[in-house]
Formats: structure tokens, C-alpha cells, sequence
């Protein structure tokens, strides 16, 4: 087994170790060992990957078809045709229209405002793929399921103390009709309806507890070495026994790449449009950096953020303060090439 496939496995077994560490009863000890075990998994991802020179030559191959020039000394110098596919992965899997399957895991970690006893953690785990299919000649379909797998959501009893609930949260569905770089060039361009379904638990913490619907659209441009977009959803009811919704999650990102690394920012700012005065929107700001590694012959960008809201709602609102963002992000080709029309 090479150096990069146990580190692999190291790193899976340490996110596998966060979410059984976060069954403790105890909230400071929990809050305490899901931040050391999310800070340890990112170190072995960083510092054990990508593996030597000598192990790694044979995947460099596959990866670019290519043999790579070896110096007198035996060090293996990476091919200008696999530098570029590196930066080219890198970037391709920041872009929100990609033309490739992006099985990405995020995991989130939240300081959240509250009136009794101040400051709480809030965590959840997302798999949030992005699964393109050729839908004409030159139009491919973009369908972008967002599943919380695990959400562990602060909130204060009636009798005043501080409790916690753990569940599933609401998955969201969006889809987008995206044109290819013959008909719009380097413009990133996709439009399309977006949707809640009601599949968390424990409502109203966990789960809006409604059928949501709306429109969604993402603008933005691909260039050599940068990407930039914006990517907005809009959700109206359409259902449910929830408390009325009317609201707007918006995605901005900016990314620079330097071959294999990536640094910019990206967040995601929502809009309650129900909220009172001052409490409508959330709104983050901080940097992120990537970076690609391979898995065996399977790229994957891990990204790390830090997030301020500059602008939150209240305390008594659940304001997020600030948060810690993880992204694992596999890359692989698109398994359908056949057009749908």
C-alpha cells in the first residue's frame, strides 16, 4: 500500500472518529474534540499528501499519459502537461457549472449567538455532488443536491439551560441548464428552478418543515488563472405545515490559482425575507485555500475557510458569528456521455 493511500485512509478514519466523538453528552468536551479532530483530519490531508517522487511516478503516468523527466539525482520533475491539468482540476473544482462529477463532502462549524449562555457551536455535514448530463450538442444539465447529513444545532429549554439536538437536516435540489464555452466563451452562465424538500428532523431546529420552490441562476467568468461567480437561490412555499418561508441563499466565490494550490474566498450569504428589521441577512467574509492532491490516480481538492460575518442577525436570531469550513472534494470524468436530446 503506497504513502498516499494510508494517509487516505488516516484522514477518513479521523472524520470518521469527529462524528463519533460528537455523541458525547458533554457539550464542552464535544465542542472541544470535534474542533481538534476536524484541525488533525486537515493536517494529515495537507501534510501527507501528495506522496514522494519515486512512489508516485507510476500514478503520474496514468494521470497524464506521459512518462516524466528523472534527473541524475533521481527526482522525478512533473510534465508541463500534467502542471497544467493540475491547475486546470483545481480550478474546475471551484466552478459551479462544471462539466465534471464533483462528489464533494463540507463539513461546517459555526459560532452561533444565543440570549442564555452566550456563544454555542453548531455543526453539520453536507454531500453536496455536482453531477452534470449532456443534455444537447452544446448544453449539458447541472443537478446539485445539497444532503445534511448530520446537523447538531444548539438551543436553550424552557427552563432557561442550554440543550442540543442531532438529526438530518432538509435537502435541497437545484438545477441548471448550462451552455458550453462555443456558445458563450469563458462567461459562466446557468439558469433553472431549485427546491427544499422536508427531510430533516427535530422542527423546527433541524427542519423548516416546508415544501419550498424557486428560481436559481449563476453568473460568472473562467478565466486561465482565475474563476469568479455568483450564485444565487431563491425559495418560496409550496407546502407544508412549517412556519412561513420566504428566503434567499446566495453563493460568491473568487479563486486564483498557483498550480496545484488555490486561494481566494467563498461564502454563502442568506436573506430571510420574513426576519424583522436588522435580522434578514447573513452575511460572511474570509479567505479560503485548496489544494489538489491525488488519492492513487484520484484527484482531490481539499479546501479550508474561515468565515466573519460581518453582518448577522441578533443573538436571539441564532447569528452566526463565525465558522470554520472543510471541503473534500473527489474529482472524477463524467459517467454519462450520452445526450439526453
Amino acid at each position: 500500500m503506497s504513502k498516499g493511500q494510508v494517509c487516505y485512509r488516516r484522514a477518513l478514519a479521523l472524520g470518521a472518529l469527529t462524528y463519533g466523538t460528537s455523541l458525547v453528552r458533554s457539550r464542552e468536551r464535544k465542542e472541544r474534540q470535534l474542533w481538534a479532530n476536524v484541525l488533525a483530519c486537515l493536517l494529515v490531508l495537507l501534510t501527507c499528501l501528495p506522496v514522494s517522487a519515486q512512489q508516485n511516478t507510476s500514478t503520474q503516468v496514468l494521470r497524464t499519459g506521459e512518462e516524466t523527466d528523472t534527473s541524475s539525482s533521481g527526482a522525478v520533475s512533473p510534465t508541463p502537461t500534467e502542471q497544467t491539468s493540475a491547475a486546470d482540476q483545481a480550478k474546475e473544482a471551484a466552478n459551479p457549472l462544471a462539466n465534471i462529477w464533483l462528489l464533494q463532502m463540507q463539513q461546517n462549524n459555526w459560532s452561533v449567538g444565543q440570549l442564555v449562555g452566550g456563544a454555542r457551536m453548531q455543526g453539520n455535514l453536507q454531500f453536496q455532488p455536482l453531477i452534470p448530463l449532456p443534455f444537447s450538442d452544446h448544453w449539458h444539465l447541472v443537478v446539485r443536491p445539497v444532503v445534511t447529513l448530520f446537523n447538531s444545532a444548539p438551543y436553550p429549554n424552557p427552563n432557561g439551560t442550554d440543550n442540543r439536538v442531532t438529526g438530518f437536516g432538509d435537502t435541497i435540489f437545484a438545477f441548471g441548464l448550462v451552455p458550453d464555452r462555443t456558445l458563450v466563451g469563458h462567461w459562466l452562465l446557468g439558469a433553472g428552478p431549485t427546491f427544499i424538500f422536508p427531510t430533516g428532523h427535530s422542527y423546527p431546529l433541524l427542519s423548516q418543515n416546508k415544501w419550498q420552490f424557486g428560481p436559481t441562476f449563476a453568473v460568472g467568468y473562467n478565466a486561465k488563472r482565475w474563476l469568479a461567480y455568483v450564485f444565487p437561490q431563491q425559495w418560496f412555499p409550496i407546502g407544508g405545515n412549517g412556519r412561513k418561508t420566504n428566503q434567499m441563499l446566495w453563493e460568491y466565490s473568487f479563486i486564483y490559482t498557483l498550480g496545484k494550490w488555490t486561494v481566494g474566498t467563498k461564502a454563502d450569504s442568506f436573506v430571510n425575507w420574513q426576519a424583522s428589521a436588522g435580522n434578514k441577512l447573513a452575511f460572511p467574509v474570509g479567505p479560503k485555500i485548496g489544494r489538489l492532491m491525488y488519492a492513487g490516480i484520484l484527484p482531490v481538492k481539499v479546501d479550508l475557510a474561515f468565515l466573519y460575518y460581518a453582518v448577522r442577525p441578533s443573538p436571539a436570531q441564532f447569528g452566526q458569528k463565525w465558522g470554520l469550513q472543510l471541503e473534500v472534494t473527489p474529482i472524477i470524468p463524467t459517467l454519462i456521455k450520452k445526450t439526453l436530446f
